[in-house]
């Protein structure tokens, strides 16, 4: 959680010295980084036994990965789509892990993530980092890297 809060942080420090008569920017940002620093703690205990690898389409995650000690397996890095040797070693890396979803996002259409998918033998699930409602996201993607998927 320390990436995101320095996310939050570098985000909300230039708009509160640009506003230093708003109260509300700085009871916005209390109240996220509150938030985050409570869950901190529930989500080290959901991902404690979680898998230790995840299977993402782009490598959307790296601060959360790098924070709980996880590994995303991205298919796309740089822009690119993998290469069908990456897809192998993807495939083989997953199957090893046992690994059963594939978390993408919504600027990558699920005609284009099924597929992969499909040949990965993995089930794709759509999260949205950059929702409006970042905490609810972060449980409901926590949730998934902990194996309490619900539909």
């Amino acid at each position: 959680m320390d990436g995101l809060l320095a996310i939050v942080d570098n985000i909300a420090r230039p708009i509160i010295n640009n506003n230093p008569d708003s109260t509300k920017y700085v009871a916005n940002y209390e109240a996220i980084m509150q938030k985050l620093i409570v869950n901190k703690q529930r989500y080290a205990e959901l991902l404690d036994t979680a898998p230790r690898h995840f299977l993402i389409y782009h490598p959307a995650l790296g601060y959360l990965a790098q924070e709980f000690g996880l590994e995303q397996i991205a298919l796309e890095n740089d822009g690119k789509a993998p290469t069908p040797a990456g897809v192998i070693n993807i495939v083989k890396k997953g199957n090893a892990e046992g690994l059963k979803y594939m978390l993408y996002q919504a600027e990558y259409p699920l005609d284009v993530v099924k597929p992969i998918a499909e040949v990965l033998g993995v089930k794709p699930i759509l999260i949205n980092p950059l929702s409006n409602d970042i905490i609810s996201e972060l449980d409901r993607i926590i949730n998934i890297l902990a194996g309490n998927y619900e539909e």
